[in-house]
């Protein structure tokens, strides 16, 4: 039985989460968590700067997952989705700041 999947495209740079899916019966059981951070994994070690996805504004569980992970929404795109009409939250994870935060508090920087 598939328990969940992800979906990604990954481009120089960038790479955008086209789609993630738990099945009913298997969430709540930390399987997105694993399978986004996997995702993560990858893009961090094959030098990808920025992560997008686009989730519906009403999925509250999924949101807060990507928060979890430090994505952050960055633009809402209106009536994005259909079947039920409705917004979708574009969402960005900044890898590249995250690297920038780690070389500026890393052992080697010098403060003061």
């Amino acid at each position: 039985m598939l328990h969940g999947y992800l979906i990604a495209n990954a481009c120089q740079d960038e790479m955008q989460i086209l789609n993630v899916a738990v099945a009913p019966e298997s969430r709540r059981q930390g399987i997105g968590h694993a399978l986004l951070k996997h995702s993560i994994q990858w893009a961090r070690n094959n030098q990808v700067g920025r992560i997008f996805l686009e989730v519906r504004s009403s999925n509250q569980a999924a949101i807060g997952l990507y928060q979890s992970f430090g994505f952050k929404p960055v633009y809402t795109r209106k009536k994005f989705y259909y079947d039920p009409v409705e917004d979708a939250y574009v969402m960005l994870l900044d890898l590249e700041g995250e690297n920038e935060e780690a070389k500026s508090t890393g052992p080697d920087s010098q403060t003061g």
